[in-house]
């Protein structure tokens, strides 16, 4: 149905009588406590081969709310990602790290789509000391990485070079 205008309405009460939206909450996953400042990013595939398209964004308030409206009906992917402190590892609903392997959400015309709530981690990391074979003294300067595998292959995520004393931190993971 071709929504209609009539004298005195406005555009958005149109728009808004024909668009949904995608709603939830955000939290940290060990404490439960809400996470403000995390932006929400939705995507659509609006036609084969065109790929994940950006079609809306919003960021998460002190309690850890959002909701991103204007969106027509449709299947969408939702990803969660911290921005501002770079405390939390971004994901894609529900919780995986590659938009491909994301699950739909459906939206519908009228109200929000709600629930759509994740809760996020800190990163790990990884340290160790790299020796040498022979006689197992520290080695400085080795490039240590570590990756990931994604539907593609894989990825390097991070990196660092041991010390003098041969330890090394890989953070971020």
């Amino acid at each position: 149905e071709v929504p209609t205008a009539s004298q005195g309405d406005s555009i958005d009460s149109v728009n808004a009588a024909t668009s949904g939206g995608i709603s939830g909450t955000i939290s940290d996953e060990d404490s439960g406590l809400p996470l403000p400042d995390i932006t929400v990013e939705v995507y659509n595939y609006p036609a084969p081969g065109s790929g994940w398209q950006l079609a809306g964004t919003d960021d998460t308030v002190s309690d850890g709310s959002f909701l991103v409206d204007g969106l027509v009906a449709g299947l969408y992917r939702i990803g969660f990602f911290d921005l501002i402190s770079g405390t939390y590892v971004g994901e894609f609903f529900d919780n995986v790290f590659d938009i491909n392997n994301g699950s739909d959400i459906t939206v519908s015309d009228g109200a929000p789509t709600g629930n759509t709530n994740a809760q996020l981690s800190e990163p790990g990391r990884i340290s160790g000391t790299v020796t040498a074979e022979d006689n197992g003294d520290p080695l400085q300067g080795i490039h240590v990485a570590a990756y990931r595998q994604f539907s593609g292959g894989w990825e390097e995520i991070n990196s660092s070079d041991t010390l003098s004393d041969g330890t090394y931190v890989i953070g971020g993971l």
